[in-house]
């Protein structure tokens, strides 16, 4: 069966990666995850429960997780097969990608730069060339607000103690609260807030928590800067 083929075709290439880096291929090799064959070279591909990660569906719901299939552990490699399909590119959580955006000066003021944009020194062409970094998966996460009331105070919870636990230390989301802005010729004019910086400080998605005349705690979602400790 094609499906068998190409899962044994990696257990070939995992056994044989001692002897080759198949690095430079990662961009071609497909591994299996939920929603079928993919590369995770070119789309973003984490690793399920079985591998040692959170349970990201349950866990943090609102985005539509791609999971590594649980097929590859058959030989019991567990730490063996992580490290081999980190390197092409799975990951246990968050996922970001340095991504170049390129915006007129009439875009910005609808863009999460506005306010940064008018002290920008101006380009002769208008155009301006953003390098983000991007996490979409972040941002999924803090505009779910379709999920049930407690099931969205979970998740908010839990995404909070992960990027507490990953601040500065495992992850290091800390690394990605930057970008620079760049003129249509590639030359370098200022360094700025990324898109991941903005998401976490202009969207209402902290839970706060305000006492009712019934007793009840009532939770809004609030900004960051609005929540006290």
């Amino acid at each position: 069966k094609p499906k068998d083929i190409t899962i044994s075709y990696l257990v070939f290439i995992k056994e044989h990666s001692q002897e080759q880096d198949y690095r430079v291929l990662r961009e071609a090799i497909p591994v299996l995850t939920n929603k079928g064959f993919l590369c995770p070279g070119q789309r973003k591909v984490q690793f399920s429960k079985e591998y040692g990660n959170i349970d990201l569906p349950n866990k943090l719901p609102g985005v539509d997780w791609v999971l590594l299939d649980s097929c590859y552990l058959r030989d019991g490699d567990l730490s063996g097969w992580r490290d081999f399909l980190s390197d092409l590119g799975v990951r246990d959580l968050l996922i970001f990608r340095k991504e170049r955006r390129t915006l007129r000066a009439t875009e910005l003021a609808s863009s999460p730069w506005a306010a940064e944009a008018e002290m920008w020194s101006k380009t002769s062409d208008q155009h301006y060339i953003i390098e983000d970094q991007q996490c979409e998966e972040l941002h999924s996460l803090i505009t779910a607000d379709q999920l049930p009331p407690d099931i969205k105070l979970q998740q908010r919870q839990a995404l909070m103690n992960l990027l507490e636990n990953n601040w500065d230390t495992g992850e290091k989301y800390a690394q990605y609260l930057s970008a620079q802005v760049l003129d249509s010729q590639g030359r370098t004019i200022r360094d700025t807030k990324s898109s991941f910086y903005f998401h976490l400080t202009q969207l209402t998605w902290v839970p706060a928590f305000k006492p009712s005349h019934d007793g009840k705690q009532l939770v809004e979602y609030l900004l960051p800067n609005r929540v006290y400790l």
